[in-house]
């Protein structure tokens, strides 16, 4: 679910914290079976069969996991995206997480999770009104500034017949410190359909997987930036001249 930009969300020369987390595996989504989806409009029993399908996902993502390279998406994503976030012209003023005046250890803690299911339910699916995932205003050097929050996953989802397509999935959001205020939420995908491999095939060549991922990390970037940037305006948000490095 979206929300839309406040209006006048950014001001001039305000602090903007750009961070950009990611989880601590990939986000493995199939497709409902007819039963499943049967099942889902049943009160009750939806939320049994949910609850196991997303067991299922956490299960077969920490298999995959035990595979894969040591690489996260934030880290190879955040430079591409600062980048562009600087080129856009914004009225703030970027900021850096380790330029923001926290302890080192402050920022990591904003992103624990037990699991990638713990992970996706804090962070990356939209909470009720009233519930913070991550309360950056227990900070006051934090209570002037803007968090843009970008939450990047890399994933896997089911063609229904047990292949799996690579996808990179982002949900960005646009956070006032001092009140904890949500002013915009969004939520970004980029696919690759042209690779369709089994689970197993992803466990045997486990690189050939990261490097897809880490191939659409540019598209993803811009695609944020340009979304980000097609809201400020709406919001009446101007843009102007890139900020000098």
């Amino acid at each position: 679910e979206e929300r839309p930009m406040t209006q006048g969300a950014i001001q001039k020369d305000q602090r903007l914290i750009v961070v950009v987390y990611s989880p601590p595996g990939p986000l493995i989504v199939e497709l409902d079976n007819k039963g499943e989806t049967a099942a889902k409009i049943i009160p009750g029993l939806g939320l049994v069969v949910k609850d196991a399908q997303d067991q299922r996902a956490l299960k077969l993502s920490q298999d995959l996991q035990q595979y894969l390279p040591r690489w996260q998406a934030a880290p190879s994503f955040y430079p591409l995206f600062l980048e562009k976030v600087k080129a856009m012209g914004q009225p703030g003023a970027v900021v850096e997480p380790q330029d923001a005046g926290l302890p080192p250890d402050a920022w990591p803690k904003f992103n624990r999770a037990k699991d990638v299911l713990d992970w996706q339910l804090r962070y990356f699916i939209r909470q009720p009104d009233g519930v913070v995932s991550r309360n950056y205003s227990g900070y006051l050097q934090l209570d002037d500034a803007l968090v843009l929050e970008v939450n990047v996953a890399p994933g896997l989802e089911s063609d229904g017949e047990d292949n799996f397509s690579p996808n990179l999935k982002a949900v960005t959001r646009l956070l006032r410190v001092s009140s904890m205020r949500e002013l915009w939420r969004h939520e970004d995908v980029v696919e690759d359909k042209a690779i369709v491999k089994t689970l197993y095939d992803y466990k045997v060549s486990p690189g050939d997987l990261v490097y897809a991922w880490q191939r659409m990390l540019p598209q993803l970037a811009s695609m944020v930036v340009d979304n980000l940037a097609k809201n400020l305006q709406a919001a009446g948000v101007p843009l102007g001249p890139a900020q000098a490095p």
